[in-house]
C-alpha cells in the first residue's frame, strides 16, 4: 500500500493520472506439504492444524489519484498506512525448507 500510494502521489506531482494494480498472496502450500509429511511420520497429536486454519488466499486492490478520464467515484480512501510485528511472534508463522522440500 505504501509502494502504491507513493506512486500515484508522484504522479499527481506530475499533474498525470495515476492506476496502481496492487496484490498480495499468502502461500501456505510448503506448510501443507511439511504437515501431511509430519502425519505420516509420527501421531496426530504432533501434527499442527496451521495448515488448515491459514489456507493460500490473496487479494487486490486498483488505487488511483483521481486524475483523468472516466474516474469512478472511489469506494475507499487509504488515510494511512503501517506496517509492524507483534512482539514474541515471529515464530508462529515461520519454517525451513529442507530437501527435499520438507519443512
Amino acid at each position: 500500500m505504501r509502494v502504491a500510494a507513493q506512486m500515484a502521489l508522484a504522479s499527481t506531482a506530475r499533474g498525470r493520472p495515476a492506476r496502481v494494480l496492487a496484490f498480495a498472496c499468502e502461500l501456505c502450500t510448503p506448510n501443507v506439504r511439511s504437515e501431511l509429511a509430519a502425519a505420516e511420520k509420527s501421531s496426530a497429536e504432533d501434527v499442527s492444524v496451521a495448515a488448515a486454519l491459514f489456507s493460500d488466499g490473496a487479494a487486490a486492490f486498483v488505487l488511483t489519484n483521481g486524475i483523468g478520464k472516466d474516474q469512478r467515484k472511489a469506494k475507499f480512501q487509504l488515510l494511512a498506512f503501517d506496517n509492524a510485528v507483534l512482539p514474541h511472534t515471529m515464530s508462529h508463522m515461520s519454517y525451513f525448507v529442507h530437501e527435499p522440500g520438507e519443512l
